[in-house]
Parts: structure tokens; sequence; C-alpha cells
């Protein structure tokens, strides 16, 4: 999973982005006001007004504020009519409530919008309220429904061809994947995105994409890789002028460098991250730049360093916390100004019952304090105990199958080696009986029975365990592949890396990869009319990689948690019990593609 800092930086990245273009908001907001002073009113002008008004107020980060002047823009806008002002307004309602922690009434407001939207065919509009929506999912961690909005978002950009958006749909599409722990996922569409952002020329996004490749190589354990592209994204940072990415960068690469035991280069590169840290006052970056250099004096044993780290990281922290504490107070006070001034009626009200509203709205600030505590402290306590459970289950459900998996080969083992050998004896030595001993045909009869039952022995032995896995899963792939073209119409062929043949495999792991092998060729074979099949197996760092694809007749993967059959299900149990991920894609005109990976 992306590491705090990882998150931080994403987090402040758009916080960056957003106050960079509320400046820039201000100067449309003066001329607005100017212009609604001076001009007659009219309801288009006074829309307007209100409508940008109440964005400049949400990347202000005044909520109460925005809502106000939204709310009066939609309700002009209702009565023009004016479409363009109810979808931005409801949009930025959704903006305002999920950055407030209000998901439902985010998601509400971005509904409504949608619906203005799709029934005047705003394809752009449309686009966006989905991949907005899309963010609301991946928060609730409700992951497929997350992806399901960004893929509409990103077919109804493609169809519009905005580049920008088809860009910034993968790159979320990519954070969903590393989320799940979908790794090669993630990193084929951050790729992805990375290419629309150097083709459109926007290098803050290119930054931020490569920094995104780099966490998820981090995750993969691949260290040199993760470095590399965090050093591109730091190198386009500093060159763009953006201090505050590359005090960030500059501080996930020294963590990288603590997580490889290199002290040396870890406390460099956190050094270098609070320079400019503490150069542009991002006090977030110090007190990660000094947990970093904690860490990575503990994991090399100097442990009087990692002291000396730590503590100045809680002096660090308690600074910001008082700091962040007392803007909290200020923009509560700003925002109470605020409502105070667009509120003309209530004036002379506000001057007679001061005293009373400030010391309700400390009250109210305590008990709000107090509440939120309580419940993140409930919710902590509570994912917890979820995880914990799912984390017995999924062990208990491990150490079932592999039980169930050992236990077989057992059986089939005692099977071939045991009882068939002595009914082969038993056979041998009916066979050498004289021929006048028996009588007539109950001596055949019985020599036929017992060869019968050598073979059934043979086949149940061989359902259990395929005699091929004897050799390795390469050489019972290579055996399945030949059967399967020998006696049918389809061609089958298979290709093993050469450091898979030499990879040595927990026996129970090539049983089930050979089962899973086996059941989506059976699945192929009775279903997409195909007539090449091709298997292919490699790895990578600590994953087995396994493509299995067909030239047939694609098919709607929906449909598969419908089905009423066990072939899928079989196959996706074996894979979740390894680890391991499974991605499904199909096509009508290119057949079907199964992806494979198992961690070895």
């Amino acid at each position: 999973m992306p590491s705090r800092s990882n998150f931080l930086l994403s987090l402040l990245l758009v916080s960056v982005l957003v106050s960079t273009h509320a400046r820039s908001q201000v100067p449309v907001l003066d001329s607005l006001r100017t212009a609604f002073s001076t001009e007659p009113a009219n309801k288009q002008l006074k829309a307007q007004l209100q409508l940008q008004s109440g964005i400049h107020y949400y990347r202000q980060r005044a909520f109460d504020s925005a809502v106000i002047f939204l709310n009066q823009a939609l309700s002009i806008g209702r009565s023009i009519p004016d479409r363009q002002v109810q979808i931005k307004a409801f949009n930025n309602l959704g903006n305002v409530f999920a950055d407030k922690g209000d998901n439902p009434n985010a998601l509400n407001n971005y509904q409504q919008a949608l619906q203005i939207a799709e029934a005047y065919k705003d394809q752009k509009n449309i686009a966006h309220l989905n991949k907005n929506i899309g963010a609301l999912y991946m928060s609730w961690q409700r992951f497929d429904d997350a992806l399901r909005y960004y893929d509409l978002a990103y077919t109804t950009a493609g169809k519009i061809g905005d580049s920008s958006l088809i860009a910034d749909c993968l790159n979320n599409m990519g954070t969903v994947y590393e989320q799940q722990e979908k790794y090669p996922q993630a990193l084929g569409v951050y790729q992805n995105a990375l290419a629309y952002y150097e083709k459109t020329s926007q290098p803050d996004r290119v930054a931020m994409t490569l920094t995104n490749i780099a966490i998820v190589y981090k995750a993969l354990k691949d260290f040199p890789s993760s470095i590399r592209y965090n050093e591109q994204a730091m190198a386009l940072s500093l060159k763009i002028g953006d201090k505050w990415m590359a005090a960030a960068i500059l501080n996930n690469i020294g963590n990288t460098y603590g997580e490889l035991g290199n002290y040396t280069k870890a406390v460099e590169f956190c050094q270098r991250a609070l320079v400019l840290a503490r150069e542009i006052d991002a006090q977030e970056i110090v007190i990660n730049a000094y947990e970093s250099m904690a860490s990575a004096a503990a994991k090399v044993g100097d442990y009087k360093m990692a002291y000396a780290y730590h503590q100045s990281y809680l002096t660090q922290k308690d600074s910001f916390i008082n700091a962040e504490s007392t803007r909290q107070l200020s923009e509560l006070q700003v925002r109470y100004e605020t409502q105070k001034k667009e509120a003309e009626n209530s004036k002379l009200l506000y001057e007679n019952q001061k005293a009373v509203q400030e010391k309700q709205l400390t009250m109210a600030i305590a008990a709000g304090s107090i509440v939120f505590l309580f419940t993140i402290f409930l919710l902590a306590v509570r994912n917890t105990k979820i995880r914990s459970r799912a984390r017995e289950e999924k062990g208990m459900n491990k150490a079932l199958f592999e039980g169930e998996q050992k236990e077989r080969i057992r059986i089939a083992r005692d099977l071939h080696d045991s009882i068939g050998q002595k009914l082969s004896v038993v056979r041998m030595q009916l066979s050498n009986l004289p021929a006048a001993t028996p009588s007539g045909g109950a001596f055949h009869e019985t020599i036929g029975l017992v060869d019968d039952t050598i073979t059934e022995v043979r086949s149940i032995s061989h359902n259990l365990i395929p005699e091929e896995l004897n050799f390795g899963l390469a050489a019972a792939l290579v055996e399945l592949a030949d059967k399967t073209s020998r006696f049918g119409k389809v061609k089958v062929m298979v290709s093993i890396s050469e450091e898979v043949r030499n990879t040595k495999l927990p026996q129970s792991t090539e049983l089930s990869l050979y089962r899973v092998v086996q059941e989506v060729m059976g699945n192929i074979l009775k279903h997409a009319h195909a007539t090449d099949i091709n298997i292919k197996v490699s790895s990578s760092g600590p994953a087995l990689h396994v493509t299995i694809s067909d030239n047939g007749h694609g098919f709607d993967t929906g449909l598969i948690s419908k089905s009423t059959g066990i072939g899928w299900k079989n196959i996706f149990a074996r894979i979740r019990l390894m680890n391991g991920d499974i991605d499904l894609r199909s096509d009508k005109r290119s057949g079907t593609q199964a992806l494979i990976n198992i961690p070895i």
C-alpha cells in the first residue's frame, strides 16, 4: 500500500493546484462585482456572479460561504433557466461536500448535475461528473464501483477527444488498482496516462504520474526503479519551479534508500528535502523527512540517531498541529464574518448577540471536536477488528486449501505406488497360474476385472494429481498442450521462460496452477470456438505471470458473477488462495485473454 508520505504528496499536490487556480479567480470576481454594481441588475449576470463567488470561496476552503453562493446561483439558474449554471452549481456543491467528508450529499449533487448533462447530451460534463462520482466511490473503498465510473468517464472523454481528461481517468484508475494491490495493472494505466500528459505538454501532471509509478515500484520492492522514476519527477518539478513537489519527492527517495538500508543516501536526500521544505514553509514535509531519517537510522541499528531524529519529528509535529489548530479557528472566524457581511438583515442582531454567539461557537467547536475524535476512534477500532477478522479467515482458508492439496497428493501417491503396484502383482500372479487350473471363462473374467481396476486406480490417481507434475509444472503444461492439440481441432502453443523452468515451486502451487490452466482451457474448448490457444509463463521479481489467450469468440466478462456454474468460481478461489489476481479481457473481435499473477 502507498506510504503515508506518498499519500500526503498526492493530497497536497491537489491543494497546491487548487490554490494556484483560486488566485487567478480573484480578478474575475472583482470584475463581476464591479459590473454588477454599475450595470442594471439582470438574472444572467447575477447568476454568474453568485456562481463565481461560490467557486472562489470553495477554492479558498471557506465551505459555508461557498454553499450560500452556490445555492443562490442554482436558484437563479433554475428560474432563467440556464442549464450550464445549474450543472456547475451542482458539481461544485458536490465538490464542497466531498471535501467536507459528507459523501452522501456530494453524490446527490453530482447525480443531479449528471441528470441535467445527460438530458442535454453534454458529453464533456458527463465525463467530468462520472470521474467525480468515481472519486467518491474510491474514498468509500468501493473499488469496483469506482472503476466502473472512471471507465464511463474514460469512454466519454475518448469520444470527445479530450486527451487531458483521458489521462486523468487513467491516473485515477491507477490509484484504484494501487489500493487493490494490483500493481501490474496500476503500472499499465499510469504508463498510458504518462504518454498522454507528455503528448499534451503538461509537465506538472507528468511529474505527478512519474511519482505514482515510483510508488508502485516501491510497493513491488523494486527500489532501484522507484528511485529512478522519483528522480525524473524531482528534476521535472525543479525545472517548472514546483518546490513543494520536489521537496516531497526528495523525502520519498530518502525513505526508499532507508528501506534499502543505505543510511548515508537516505539522510542526504531527506536533508535536501528539509532545506527545500523550510524555504517554502512546508511543515508537513519537514515532519515526514525527520520520520524517514529516524526509520533509516533504526534500520541500520544507529539507535542514538534514530532517537534524535524521532525527537525532532515529534517537536515538528506538535508545532504543526498547534499552527493548524490556530489556522482552523481563524478560518471559522473568517467564514462567520463572510456570512455576516452577506446577510445584511442580521447586522443589528449580530451586534446584540455577539458575546453569546462567540461562546456558543467555542462550545460547538469543542463539542464537535470531541464527537469527531470519538467517531474516528470508533471507526479505527472497527476497521482494525474487520481487518483482523479478514486476515484470520483468509489464513484459515489458505491453510485448509493447502492441507487439501497435500492430502490429494498423498492419496494419489498411495493409489499409484501402493494399491496400483499390488494390483499389478495380483494380475501377474493370476497370469502365471496353469491354464488348466481355473475353470473356463471365470479365469479370464477375473483377469479382465483386475485390468479394469488397475485402469480405474490410475485414472483416479491422475485426476488427483497428473503424473506429468512429477517432472515439474513446465513439463505438465507442455504435455497438456500436446494432448489437446493431438485429440482436438485446436492448436495449443506453450512458451515457458528458462527462469520459470529453473524455479522450484511448492507442489501444491504447481497443482493449483495446473488446474487453473486446465479449467480455463476447458472453458475455451467448450464455448470459444477457437482454433489457437497460446499459453505463456514468465516471471519478474517476486511474481509468476501466466497468460492464456485465444482467437475465439469473446464474451461479456460481467456475466461471470451471474453464472450458476462452478468453473470460474473454482478458478477465482484457487487464485485468491494463492494470494494472486486474475485480469480477464475479452472482445468479440480478438478473443479472450486471462492474465494471472501469482507471488512466488
